[in-house]
């Protein structure tokens, strides 16, 4: 229960899944440490958070809807010289794919920039030929 005597029903599966994807994307990152938090605020909307932190100083931290249970933000801090740079990644337009809910539509914000990707088709399981990743031909 939070503190407004709501009771939150997350399926573990999501962030167990998504964590382990940002897992394996952080470069030679072998442990991660997550927390989940009983409520968050988000945008005016309530969130689940988890929040982690790894290998080399990175945080992270992801925003679940607790209606659809599926990943909404996720705002990873990464070293610099300077401190830690955030970056933010807001995932929408959520469809069906074979059985499984992908985001069509990744907002990606930095420190000075932003960058918005709308996917138009996604497939999955496709057959692609091994010959695609061997060594090029000697000029």
């Amino acid at each position: 229960m939070n503190k407004r005597g709501h009771a939150h029903r997350l399926v573990l599966g999501a962030p167990v899944v998504v964590c382990a994807v940002l897992a394996a994307s952080s470069a030679g990152a072998r442990e991660w440490h997550f927390d989940v938090a009983a409520d968050g605020i988000r945008v005016g909307t309530h969130s689940v958070v988890v929040q982690g932190s790894g290998p080399r100083g990175f945080i992270a931290t992801l925003y679940f809807d607790p209606k659809t249970n599926l990943l909404s933000r996720l705002v990873r801090y990464g070293p610099s010289p300077i401190g830690r740079m955030p970056t933010q990644v807001d995932y929408g337009d959520y469809r069906d794919v074979g059985g499984v809910k992908f985001p069509f539509e990744y907002k990606f914000t930095w420190l000075d920039g932003r960058y918005t990707a709308k996917l138009s088709k996604i497939d999955t399981n496709v057959a692609v030929d091994a010959a695609r990743f061997g060594r090029p031909a000697a000029k």
